[in-house]
């Protein structure tokens, strides 16, 4: 069977400052919404870029977390990338149920 879901990307530039990623990252938690993709690059002009990706989370929900994240002092821009595109998780469920059993495997022995 194949699942077919909707991955959101939210961008965030800010300030290279040592508590934003976990400030951006608490506007996600105070949701109970684990973000599943996040990549975090310091730029040259003492910036940050966060890319955060969420499966299945509606539109509507990823603005108010977006609205929430903008209002942080230390954060130049947050938007909602406009790109939404849909993936195969059946496969990638199978992958990760297959290295946990590996794992399972690796640490009994």
């Amino acid at each position: 069977m194949v699942e077919v879901s909707t991955v959101r990307r939210l961008l965030v530039l800010a300030e290279r400052d040592q508590g934003v990623l976990l400030r951006v990252l608490e506007r996600f938690s105070n949701l109970n919404i684990i973000p599943d993709r996040v990549n975090a690059v310091c730029g040259p002009s003492d910036q940050i870029v966060i890319e955060i990706a969420v499966i299945d989370i509606p539109a509507a929900t990823c603005t108010l977390i977006v609205a929430k994240i903008a209002q942080l002092p230390a954060v130049l821009d947050a938007r909602l990338d406009g790109v939404e595109r849909t993936c195969q998780l059946s496969s990638l469920k199978h992958n990760i149920a297959q290295i946990a059993r590996i794992a399972t495997r690796t640490s009994a022995r």
